[in-house]
């Protein structure tokens, strides 16, 4: 493990940090691989599929672009860097993630230019069984370095 602090680079905070780890990262930040813990306790549960909770889709997707970041930037500059959505080019969800599931988010940067970054992600629960997949594009906050 790299680091069990995202919140030393990358600006997001609670309740809305989809990042526990990052595990692992290239020397040049374009690979990595970054864990989430799905806490049962997390609000979210209360309402998405009330005794039958259920993560949702849409927040994988965001913890995609969460651990692209900390991927991109590490943990060695410490001013924060921001990243927004750009498009989403395809995200596929192939099983349900559940209170207690350990997801593994591996990133991989296919291209960029200037501040647009293209990234592969594909989510794998404890049990190395595929959650989702997806390519996504992130835009670089103004300033960012790439």
């Amino acid at each position: 493990m790299l680091s069990d602090d995202p919140k030393f680079t990358i600006p997001h905070r609670d309740p809305f940090i989809w990042v526990s780890r990052l595990m692992e990262r290239s020397s040049d930040g374009t690979e990595g691989r970054v864990e989430f813990d799905v806490n049962k306790n997390n609000d979210v549960f209360k309402g998405h599929f009330p005794g039958n909770p259920i993560f949702p889709g849409v927040l994988q997707m965001e913890g995609s672009a969460q651990a692209c970041m900390w991927t991109l930037f590490g943990v060695e500059d410490p001013e924060r860097h921001e990243g927004f959505f750009a498009s989403v080019d395809s995200y596929k969800f192939k099983k349900m993630v559940r209170p207690g599931d350990v997801l593994s988010y591996k990133c991989k940067r296919m291209a960029h230019k200037a501040s647009l970054q293209k990234w592969e992600v594909t989510v794998v629960d404890q049990n190395d069984e595929l959650c989702s997949k997806g390519i996504i594009w992130l835009k670089l906050g103004q300033g960012t370095k790439t």
